[in-house]
């Protein structure tokens, strides 16, 4: 499964790249196409996970004035 992040910047918040860092150390990829970054779990993973993952977006982005969107779905299926 993977996880993907939407964000949505604000000219009032942290620069863009600061922002890509910052996700980049916790496990995330950037990528092209309808999102921004992806990050892979791995085969199996269950719901507490993918919401301790969206704990971890949301305490590394606070502050950042960065609004966000995360979308978790099964690759290959």
């Amino acid at each position: 499964m993977k996880t993907y992040l939407l964000l949505f910047h604000s000219s009032e918040g942290e620069y863009p790249h600061i922002v890509m860092e910052k996700l980049t150390r916790i496990g995330f990829n950037p990528i092209r196409g309808h999102y921004d970054l992806e990050y892979d779990h791995g085969s199996h993973i269950e719901i507490d996970d993918i919401m301790r993952l969206a704990t971890t977006v949301h305490e590394t982005l606070r502050g950042c004035k960065v609004f966000y969107k995360l979308e978790t779905i099964p690759i290959g299926d």
